[in-house]
């Protein structure tokens, strides 16, 4: 149910006072890239998803180990 039309760029005036600590950070980081309702909310979602996600991350990298046959810019 849509109880206001908001169109995309009324919208992303509004982001900024409804984000909090961590979330209005990355927005103001990020404000830029953000061109449109639906690309804010993909890159917002793909940002603060899962903390699990960031921790399974973390951890890949972390074990990752450089290979035989790797050179360090693969690395």
């Amino acid at each position: 149910m849509h109880l206001l039309k908001l169109s995309d760029m009324e919208k992303l005036f509004y982001i900024p006072p409804c984000l909090e600590a961590d979330a209005k950070d990355w927005f103001f980081d990020n404000y830029h890239f953000v061109l449109s309702w639906s690309l804010f909310v993909q890159k917002l979602l793909d940002t603060f998803e899962s903390s699990s996600k960031a921790d399974i991350t973390f951890n890949r990298l972390r074990q990752y180990q450089q290979s035989l046959h790797q050179d360090v810019r693969q690395y």
